[in-house]
């Protein structure tokens, strides 16, 4: 089923399916396209308020869209994503993997 903008409500939510992004792909997407030392450089990062290596917003924002788009709501109702008013990541959830040893 297709949803389209007047379908939607505020405070509505969909879920997705769980995605870890590790280290390696976390740091070959911030070499690419937001290459700040918090995402690219394991001693730089570890000195950071985060303790280590951290997904790039862009990459978390781009993922969720990603399993967004999965959920196969907007399949014949998209537009291709024409404007974006306001995106915020919120402070102290890092895109940071537990499980990764390095």
């Amino acid at each position: 089923m297709s949803l389209y903008f007047e379908d939607l409500t505020v405070g509505r939510r969909f879920e997705t399916a769980p995605v870890t992004l590790h280290e390696p792909e976390i740091v070959e997407f911030a070499k690419v396209y937001d290459p700040q030392p918090i995402h690219v450089d394991r001693a730089a990062a570890a000195k950071g308020p985060f303790g280590g290596i951290i997904a790039s917003g862009y990459q978390t924002f781009g993922t969720a869209f990603a399993q967004w788009v999965r959920l196969g709501h907007i399949v014949d109702s998209s537009l291709g994503g024409p404007a974006m008013d306001e995106v915020l990541v919120e402070a102290g959830a890092p895109g940071r993997c537990p499980d990764d040893d390095h």
